[in-house]
């Protein structure tokens, strides 16, 4: 259960290299203009990459079937935060003009306490 897995040196290299060459293509998609789907295809390598991290460096890959039901779960639990967090987003007005009323009615210096009459207590 607790046995140490013994995994080739080579195969933390290859997973290295891997890493570098995905930094690279995150690197290279900040110069390219592919509209919305830079973002899609950033989101995505970075999604494999973490997948890549979490199977061989933390070993999930050799975990008990708990510890994968927790990262599942985990994971899931981000979906459904973002999820939630992008419906708020996307059903906002961002149409504002400049000279919408607001309730804001007086400036900031209105509240300030003119000089002399603030005692410590």
């Amino acid at each position: 259960m607790n046995a140490p897995h013994t995994e080739p040196l080579k195969n933390y290299f290859i997973v290295f290299v891997c890493l570098i060459v995905l930094t690279l293509a995150t690197v290279t998609m900040a110069y390219v203009d592919l509209g919305v789907l830079n973002i899609v295809i950033t989101l995505a390598i970075a999604g494999i990459k973490t997948t890549l991290i979490l199977l061989f460096f933390m070993h999930v890959r050799h975990s008990m079937n708990l510890v994968k039901i927790f990262l599942v779960t985990g994971f899931l639990w981000v979906i459904l935060l973002v999820g939630i967090l992008m419906s708020d987003y996307l059903t906002r007005r961002w149409d504002f003009k400049e000279n919408t009323p607001t309730w804001i009615t007086e400036k900031a210096s209105h509240y300030l306490v003119p000089k002399g009459e603030y005692k410590n207590q």
